[in-house]
């Protein structure tokens, strides 16, 4: 479960633009079309995400009728003989333009946008005013900040008269009965919480997301991001509604899907789960999380080790760097007896770096499956020091042992195991075993007789003959 990002730029998508811009003034004849098309690697632009296209587009838009609405200011009437700057004068463009949207529609990779850009010059006049205004206050502020300590107090009634007019000037690029307050900093919000999920604080970093959302509720990153905080602390529901929510807002967003996936896994929902994965990855073939994913799914609930073996090789072919990707096949391929294939993707594995106990594990199993006792306990060592609280650790190396003839260290290892696991009829039968062999039938006798009492009468039924002889 990873946060919202793409692993590497994949194909072109296309922004087509189409925008309709006018003056909402009688005497005006200040009006036009732009269309404007881009193409974007999908790795720059969020995959799905509406937003991030209309905000491309629309920018690129405005900064082409800007410098145009800004000439043509300079000629209105209600500017002329003000002998306004003409950065001043673009600052007025800026607050006068505004946008509304008239359609939209994501098909694919292409995003086509039809909009309208209006210069609405009433209250202009307003505007200017409030400009004048700060440049005389500036002028006296400079002013009385060059007088004496007795000037002080005149320059902090200057400031406020600035900062007064600055909100009047807010107020008319928003228009409302009362200026608005200062919109928060959600790109701060944003990289905050996500250094906070990169260093494993997940509570911090969903409480974060969710402040975010309570600014924007339909901040699809901000979804995914704090559904993926959700998963990392095991509250797979509160994790699943925001998934749900995602693919809601965004249905060709891959990553919703596949974190959703993830979560019904372990809710137990194995067959949405794995149409989910599926979806996910026809919406992008080149996700090799979402193979690997579905790959772990056929192998571990639905035992489909001929299909779990084709999207490990997938995920081995888009991520040849991933060692993941071949200790999953590695494990199928154990499954399905090819124990040497399996073992040249387990040292495949350690040359990229993943020196995990599970790969020693499964490599030892493999090892022993070809009668190479000694290299398997080697392996099985080595997974017992990184993971020393797996009993199946101890209980195979033990089987390993017993192979070996080394039956005191069998023996050990079944001590581990019981003590682990005290009810494990099975560790008392093959101990009871190697109790035996090593030449004490009194102990195998005690723990056959414990074997039986735990429902496994394989030592009683089986053993105790060559006890009793």
């Amino acid at each position: 479960m990873k946060e919202s990002r793409r692993e590497a730029p994949g194909p072109y998508h296309r922004i087509m633009a189409s925008v309709a811009f006018y003056l909402a003034s009688a005497n005006s004849t200040f009006a036009g079309t732009l269309t404007f098309q881009r193409e974007h690697r999908e790795g720059l632009i969020m995959f799905g995400a509406k937003e991030e296209y209309r905000k491309s587009a629309l920018a690129n838009l405005k900064e082409m009728i800007l410098s145009e609405l800004t000439d043509y200011l300079k000629l209105e009437p209600a500017l002329a003989g003000i002998g306004l700057s003409d950065k001043h004068i673009r600052q007025l463009a800026q607050e006068v333009l505004k946008t509304e949207i008239l359609d939209e529609r994501l098909d694919g990779t292409d995003y086509y946008l039809k909009a309208r850009l209006v210069a609405d010059p009433e209250g202009v006049g307003q505007a200017i005013e409030f400009i004048e205004q700060i440049e005389e206050r500036l002028l006296a502020l400079d002013k009385a900040k060059q007088a004496a300590e007795e000037a002080l107090k005149e320059v902090e009634r200057l400031e406020k008269e600035i900062k007064l007019a600055k909100a009047k000037v807010e107020a008319f690029k928003v228009p409302g009965p009362a200026a608005q307050e200062e919109a928060p900093d959600i790109s701060a919000w944003f990289e905050r919480a996500a250094r906070l999920f990169e260093k494993g604080e997940y509570k911090e970093a969903a409480t974060l997301y969710t402040k975010i959302l309570e600014v924007e509720k339909d901040n699809v990153s901000s979804l995914l991001n704090r559904g993926a905080a959700f998963y990392r602390m095991g509250q797979y529901e509160k994790a699943l509604r925001d998934f749900e929510k995602v693919v809601e807002l965004d249905p060709f967003n891959a990553i919703g899907f596949n974190n959703r996936a993830s979560t019904l896994v372990n809710l137990g929902d194995f067959h949405q789960a794995l149409q989910d994965y599926t979806r996910a990855i026809e919406l992008d073939d080149k996700y090799g999380e979402a193979y690997r994913n579905r790959g772990i799914l056929y192998l571990k609930y639905l035992r489909d080790y001929e299909r779990a073996l084709e999207d490990f090789s997938r995920t081995v072919a888009l991520n040849p760097a991933d060692p993941r990707g071949y200790l999953g096949r590695g494990i199928v391929l154990s499954n399905l007896g090819r124990f040497e294939k399996a073992l040249k993707d387990y040292d495949q594995v350690l040359s990229l770096g993943g020196e995990w106990a599970i790969l020693f594990y499964n490599r030892a199993n493999a090892l022993l499956r070809l009668s190479r006792v000694r290299e398997a306990i080697e392996d099985y060592t080595k997974a017992i020091e990184k993971a020393p609280n797996k009993m199946a650790y101890y209980y195979n190396r033990a089987i390993a042992y017993g192979m070996a003839g080394m039956y005191s260290e069998a023996i050990l290892d079944f001590d581990k195991v019981i003590e682990m696991s005290p009810e494990h009829a099975r560790a008392y039968v093959l101990r009871g075993l190697f109790y035996l062999k090593a030449g004490e039938p009194d102990k195998a006798r005690a723990d056959w007789e414990r074997a039986q009492e735990l429902g496994d009468d394989t030592g009683m039924r089986r053993y105790l003959k060559a006890v009793e002889l």
